[in-house]
C-alpha cells in the first residue's frame, strides 16, 4: 500500500529532496565545485545502471537508481541554494561609492512625502555582477516621466540596509535580503534615459499601465477610502492604502487571507476565462494556451506574490494536463509548482505567504472531503454552509501551526468570518471586474459601482462586528521551531493514520503529543525562573522592560510607537509572560533593584546631589551634552548604557573617553537593544 502510494507521487517525492537540499544550502556553507563533481559522478552511475545490460542484473536496481537520483536532486538543490545565498551575501556586504551610474527601474515609482521609492538594478562592468537596490529619489519633474523598464543615471552611494535593533521585531533588512535587494541609495539628481523599445519592456509597461488604469477606475467609482482600499487589495493586490485599523480588524476576525490575492482570486479568473472561451472545446490546445496566458498575465498584474504564482502555476499545469488528455494527480501538480518556484528562487521557501499557501492547499486537498463526508445534508443552503465550513476547517488544520509560530495569535471566530468573508469576497471580485469592464458605459458602471460599494460596506461592517466580539483573538501564543516541527509531525501522522489505519501510527501520534507537552512544560518552567532587563532602541523615547519569571513591567518616557509596542508584545509572547504592566516614567532619575542587582535611569541632566552606591548598570537618556569624565567620577557602575535618545554627534567623543577610562560602555543606537540577564 505504501509503495503504490509513493509510486503515484513521483514529483512529491522529488520535491521533498529539493526542499531539504534548499534548506541545507541556505543555512550552511558548501563547496559548490565538490557538490557538482559528486553530482556528475552520480549522474554517470545512474545512466550506467539504466543503460548497461550487465548492470541491469544488479540486485535492487530500482532501489539503487532511486537512491542515486534523490541524492543527485539533493546535491543540485544544495548547490543552487548555496550559490544564490553566497552571491547575495557578497552583494549585501559591498557598499560602493559610485560616479554617475546607469540604473534600470524594476518597479513603478511609489510616491512618498518627500521622495519617490522604487527598486533599481545596477550592473558593474568591473565585477560582471548585477544587484537590486532600494531607491529613494528626490521629487522632481523628471520623476513623473520615469516608468518601469526605463533607465536613469545618477551619482549616489549604496548604503547597507540597517538591521532591526530590537529583539523579536520585524527585520526589514532580512526581508529585503530574501527579496534579493542588497542595499539602498538616495538619489538627489537624476538624468532620465527612456527604455529601449523591446518586447520585455513593452510588456512590463503595458502591465503597469493596465494596473494604474484599474486603480484609477476603482478610485473614481468608489469614493469611500476604506471600501476603495479593500477593492484594490482584492482585485489587483494593491495594499498600500489599507489603514492599520482596517488591517487589525481583518486580523482579529480571521479574514486577513481575503485581502491577499491568492488561489481564490486566480480560481475565479480561471473560471471567467474558461466561460469566456466557451466556444472552444475544453481539451483543445488553443483554449489551454489562452487560459494559461490569461492566468499568468493576471498573476503578473497583481504583483506576482508567492501565493498568486503558486495558484497560477498550478492552474497552468492543470491546463497542460487537460490538453495532453492524461490522468492528473493534483498532489503531483502541487509538488511540480512548488519545485519550479523553489528552483527559480530558493529564497521563496522563507516567504511566509509561500509557506501558508502550500500548507493551506495541501491540507484542503487531503482533509476537505473527509470532513465534508462527516455530515451530509439534503438542504441545499445547509449543504453549502457545511462545504464552506469544511474548507475553512481543513485550511486551518494545515496553517494554524505557522500562524502561531509567526504571529503568536489565533482568530477564534475564523469559521464565522469565513461564512461572511469568502462569499462576499467572491461577489466583490465579480462585481469589481464587471465595473472595470463597463468603463465605456458610464450608466451601467455607476449601477455596478453602487452595488460594489454596498457589498464592500457589508463586508467591513460584518468583520468589524466579529473583531469586537469577546475573545475574538487569542494572543500570547509562542511556539519554538521544535514545537512547530512536532505539530506538523502530528498532522502528517494523523493523515497517515486516516489513510492506513495502523496502530503503530496512533502510538507515534500519542508519543508526539507527550513530547510536545514535555517541551512546552520545560520551556514554561525555564522562563519562570529567568529575570531579564531590556533597554529598547528608539530615537524619540526611552523604554525599558523588566521580566521577573512570567511577569513583566515596561517603563516608558513617552507614547510608545506602534513598531516598538509590537516588538515588546512579541518579546512578551516569546518568553511566555502572563502578566505585563506599563508604567510611564515621570521623573528624570529613577532606580531599580532586584536582589543584588541595582540599576539607575538618568535623563537629560545629572542630579546635583547623587547618593547612589556603586551600581551594576546606569542607563543614560536624552543627553544633548554630558561631561562624561564628571559622570564617571560621581557615579560608579559596572556598565554605562547610552540609549537611542542621546545626541548621536557626541558618540565619538564619548567612546574615546570610555576607552581612556577603561569603562564598559554600550551604545544602543549602534549595537541594538541592551539585554542583561539578572541573577
Amino acid at each position: 500500500m505504501y509503495t503504490n502510494l509513493l509510486r503515484e507521487l513521483p514529483l512529491l517525492r522529488i520535491y521533498v529532496f529539493v526542499l531539504w537540499g534548499t534548506i541545507y544550502g541556505l543555512h550552511s556553507k558548501v563547496s559548490i565545485p565538490i557538490t557538482f563533481t559528486i553530482s556528475f559522478i552520480l549522474l554517470v552511475i545512474i545512466l550506467a545502471i539504466r543503460k548497461n545490460y550487465k548492470l541491469q542484473k544488479l540486485p535492487n536496481q530500482v532501489f539503487l537508481t532511486s537512491l542515486f537520483t534523490y541524492t543527485l536532486v539533493f546535491l543540485l538543490s544544495v548547490s543552487l541554494a548555496s550559490y544564490q545565498h553566497g552571491k547575495r551575501i557578497t552583494l549585501n556586504t559591498s557598499n560602493s561609492n559610485s560616479a554617475w551610474t546607469i540604473i534600470e527601474i524594476k518597479q513603478a515609482l511609489i510616491e512618498k512625502p518627500n521622495t519617490y521609492q522604487s527598486i533599481g538594478k545596477i550592473c558593474s562592468e568591473e565585477t560582471k555582477t548585477c544587484r537590486e537596490v532600494m531607491l529613494y529619489i528626490k521629487k522632481s519633474a523628471v520623476c513623473e516621466s520615469v516608468q518601469i523598464g526605463d533607465k536613469i543615471a545618477s551619482n549616489f552611494t549604496i548604503q547597507a540596509i540597517p538591521r532591526s535593533k530590537n529583539p523579536h521585531s520585524f527585520d526589514y533588512a532580512q526581508y529585503l535580503f530574501n527579496q534579493g535587494i542588497s542595499g539602498s541609495a538616495y538619489l538627489d539628481t537624476i538624468i532620465y534615459l527612456p527604455a529601449d523599445i523591446n518586447l520585455v519592456n513593452t510588456c512590463k509597461q503595458a502591465l503597469e499601465f493596465s494596473r494604474q488604469a484599474i486603480l484609477t477606475q476603482l478610485s473614481e467609482c468608489i469614493p469611500d477610502l476604506e471600501q476603495l482600499a479593500i477593492a484594490q487589495a482584492l482585485l489587483i493586490g494593491h495594499k498600500g492604502t489599507i489603514t492599520p485599523e482596517l488591517r487589525a480588524n481583518f486580523q482579529k476576525s480571521g479574514a486577513m487571507h481575503v485581502l491577499a490575492v491568492s488561489g481564490l482570486h486566480v480560481g475565479i479568473i480561471y473560471l471567467l476565462i474558461s466561460q469566456f472561451l466557451f466556444f472552444l472545446p475544453n481539451k483543445s490546445l488553443t483554449k489551454s494556451i489562452f487560459m494559461i496566458l490569461g492566468i499568468l498575465s493576471y498573476a503578473l498584474l497583481t504583483g506576482a506574490s508567492p501565493s498568486v504564482m503558486r495558484a497560477a502555476l498550478m492552474f497552468s499545469l492543470l491546463r497542460i494536463g487537460i490538453a495532453s488528455k492524461r490522468n492528473i494527480n493534483i498532489y503531483n501538480i502541487l509538488a511540480a509548482s512548488a519545485c519550479l518556484l523553489t528552483l527559480w528562487n530558493p529564497f521563496i521557501i522563507l516567504n511566509v505567504g509561500f509557506q501558508l499557501s502550500y500548507a493551506a492547499l495541501l491540507s484542503i486537498l487531503y482533509f476537505y472531503k473527509k470532513i465534508y463526508l462527516l455530515y451530509i445534508s439534503s438542504n441545499w443552503l445547509i449543504d453549502k454552509f457545511w462545504q464552506l465550513s469544511a474548507v475553512s476547517i481543513a485550511a486551518q488544520i494545515g496553517t494554524f501551526p505557522l500562524t502561531l509560530f509567526y504571529f503568536n495569535q489565533f482568530p477564534n471566530y475564523f469559521l464565522l468570518s469565513n461564512f461572511i468573508a469568502i462569499p462576499l469576497a467572491t461577489i466583490i471580485v465579480y462585481l469589481g471586474i464587471a465595473t472595470i469592464a463597463m468603463a465605456y458605459f458610464p450608466y451601467m458602471q455607476s449601477i455596478l459601482a453602487k452595488g460594489l460599494s454596498i457589498v464592500l460596506k457589508g463586508l467591513i461592517v460584518c468583520l468589524d462586528w466579529i473583531a469586537e466580539l469577546p475573545f475574538a483573538l487569542s494572543q500570547g501564543w509562542n511556539i519554538s521551531l521544535l514545537e512547530l516541527i512536532m505539530l506538523y509531525s502530528i498532522i502528517l501522522l494523523s493523515m497517515a493514520a486516516i489513510s492506513f489505519r495502523k496502530k503503530l501510527i496512533i502510538y507515534l501520534i500519542l508519543l508526539n503529543f507527550a513530547l510536545l507537552n514535555l517541551v512546552t512544560l520545560y520551556e514554561t518552567i525555564k522562563s519562570s525562573y529567568e529575570n531579564e532587563l531590556n533597554v529598547y532602541y528608539d530615537k524619540t523615547i526611552t523604554s525599558l522592560s523588566f521580566r521577573e519569571g512570567l511577569n513583566g513591567k515596561v517603563f516608558y518616557s513617552d507614547s510608545i510607537p506602534a513598531y516598538l509596542r509590537q516588538s515588546i508584545t512579541q518579546a512578551s509572547a516569546h518568553h511566555g509572560i502572563v502578566n505585563q504592566a506599563f508604567y510611564p516614567i515621570k521623573e528624570n532619575t529613577i532606580t531599580f533593584t532586584k536582589g543584588e542587582f541595582s540599576c539607575a535611569l538618568i535623563q537629560d541632566k545629572i542630579p546635583e546631589n547623587m547618593c547612589f552606591n556603586e551600581l551594576d548598570l546606569v542607563v543614560l537618556a536624552k543627553f544633548n551634552k554630558l561631561e562624561l569624565n564628571n559622570l564617571f567620577n560621581q557615579l560608579k557602575a559596572e556598565t554605562y548604557v547610552f540609549d537611542g535618545t542621546n545626541n548621536p554627534y557626541l558618540y565619538k567623543e564619548w567612546k574615546r573617553i570610555c576607552e581612556e577610562r577603561c569603562k564598559s560602555c554600550y551604545f544602543i543606537a549602534e549595537e541594538g537593544a541592551f539585554i542583561q540577564q539578572i541573577n
